[in-house]
């Protein structure tokens, strides 16, 4: 049997052109479309019925709306995780996109249902249109209509099959058929079961991540980011990538060009886009003096658990978190289950400031009046809170993997990468918190050869790949090995999984 599939994000770019034909040539597809950049390259495919820039806020050109309204049996397929698709939207707000269009998009609530029954229209006509019997997506889907064919795509019994990387893994893409099973790793150790010697993969892949975060934490050095004092000018310039560096004039010098050369490319400045800038510099500047106002300890407490908070709008709550992306549900559960003892410590994500990303008012107000937490200064070093801390909480986070490099337990509330890992609980009710939290407070350590056999598994069960389409940073060489390594790859996973659709 042959498929009918849509690629989301694989086959047009440079990494993976060749794919389709490939796969065409075995016989598991007999038809594809492509959801593609403009710019890359369309020939491999049977139809493009939307590019990534269409997608953003449902601009799709070919689209001839016929006005019909969105029926109850349509909407069923997308109303119980509609909450999740309209918060998925806060990022929309900041795309540079959404006030050069002829209706802006602001991101109030009619905004954001009016953009998602645009969504749902567009997916019902092209699923029903195209016969699809499969969907693969380069990534998990969180960029809000990759949401929505998603949840579409499950509600009518069409398989997914979704790639996904996380950073702590460098080069490293998981395979699963849902978002609830990211970071289980049955699915691909499967697949890479079926042809094994296939596969172009480097040996040290997995073991060097496992290194490097190992030196991490014995140097007791920072995580991803630095953990310098909050710079309003850092914040101004975070597009130039000024970020966790020192403020010296050569260092500022080179940002504003960076972000000159950037805002040139978007075209002329008007006002407004001036105006907007400037709001969300005293909406940063507000929610920065608010947490200021709520840090509640000159010192940290004997006993505590560690949650340092999400960068947000970002995939690994607003698509990995299920209702946890509203980050107070996390503490509210944790702080219901501590002994009298125990305290959370929360802290500021470096980046939210920086990339001129402001907390609603009240957020932190809101975390301070549950009982129990304490709310330390953003430029504390997370090397510190880990080291003293019983364990780390996150939602999905790579403070998370970083943590059972010091032996301690984590508790992870989304479906986080590294959660077959000893000493990680997924916790999916109360009862699953109070006993993670009690599993914390015995101050049970591991040691680290108690990990190998799980960087074993995730060496069998993940693929050397990149779909981010982006060859910066690597040697000509590197860059070879790892263009052919995602081709290679990618058409024997894509090939094993559907042939299984058809044996099953």
């Amino acid at each position: 049997m042959t498929h009918r599939v849509l690629f989301v994000g694989i086959g047009g770019d440079y990494y993976t052109s060749g794919l389709i034909t490939a796969l065409r040539d075995t016989g598991v597809i007999s038809f594809a479309a492509g959801v593609i950049d403009e710019h890359q390259d369309h020939s491999p495919f049977d139809c493009v019925p939307a590019h990534f820039s269409e997608g953003l806020f449902g601009d799709y050109n070919n689209f001839m709306d016929d006005g019909a309204g969105v029926s109850d049996q349509l909407y069923s397929e997308i109303c119980s995780a509609e909450g999740g698709i309209l918060r998925q939207m806060d990022r929309l707000v900041y795309e540079p996109l959404a006030h050069h269009r002829n209706h802006p998009f602001l991101g109030s609530f009619d905004d954001r249902r009016h953009l998602l029954f645009r969504h749902l229209r567009f997916w019902n006509k092209t699923l029903s249109e195209l016969s699809l019997d499969a969907v693969v997506f380069h990534n998990v889907p969180h960029q809000v209509f990759d949401t929505v064919l998603y949840h579409m795509s499950k509600s009518r019994g069409i398989p997914t099959l979704i790639f996904s990387s996380v950073g702590v893994f460098r080069d490293s893409y998981f395979v699963s058929e849902s978002i609830d099973e990211v970071g289980l790793l049955d699915l691909g150790a499967r697949l890479r079961a079926v042809c094994t010697t296939d596969f172009i993969d480097i040996e040290e892949r997995i073991q060097r991540d496992w290194t490097r975060v190992c030196n991490i934490v014995d140097s007791d050095g920072a995580a991803h980011v630095a953990t310098n004092s909050y710079s309003l000018l850092r914040s101004i310039m975070n597009d130039g990538h000024i970020g966790g560096s020192q403020v010296t004039t050569r260092n500022v010098i080179k940002a504003f060009r960076r972000r000159f050369s950037m805002l040139r490319g978007r075209g002329p400045i008007d006002l407004m886009s001036l105006s907007r800038k400037r709001s969300r510099v005293r909406a940063v500047s507000r929610a920065r003096r608010e947490e200021q106002e709520n840090v509640s300890v000159a010192r940290l407490p004997e006993k505590f658990l560690y949650f340092p908070l999400h960068f947000q709008p970002e995939a690994s709550t607003s698509a990995r978190g299920r209702h946890y992306v509203e980050l107070r549900e996390v503490v509210a559960s944790l702080a219901s289950s501590m002994p009298n003892d125990v305290m959370l410590v929360i802290k500021e994500h470096p980046h939210q400031y920086e990339k001129l990303l402001p907390r609603p008012p009240g957020f932190f107000a809101s975390l301070m009046a549950l009982p129990k937490v304490h709310l330390v200064e953003s430029s504390m070093p997370s090397a510190k809170l880990r080291k003293l801390s019983l364990g780390v909480v996150t939602v999905s986070g790579s403070n998370g993997f970083e943590v059972l490099a010091t032996g301690k337990q984590v508790i992870a509330f989304g479906s986080a990468a590294w959660r077959e890992a000893p000493g990680v609980w997924n916790v999916r009710s109360q009862a699953d918190i109070e006993s993670a939290v009690a599993s914390m407070c015995t101050k049970l350590t591991r040691d680290r050869s108690e990990y190998l056999p799980f960087i074993a598994r995730l060496k069998s069960a993940t693929f050397l790949a990149d779909y981010s389409d982006s060859r910066k940073g690597r040697t000509h060489q590197e860059d070879e090995l790892l263009c052919r390594a995602t081709r290679t790859n990618t058409l024997l996973v894509v090939q094993a999984w559907l042939r299984g659709l058809t044996s099953s």
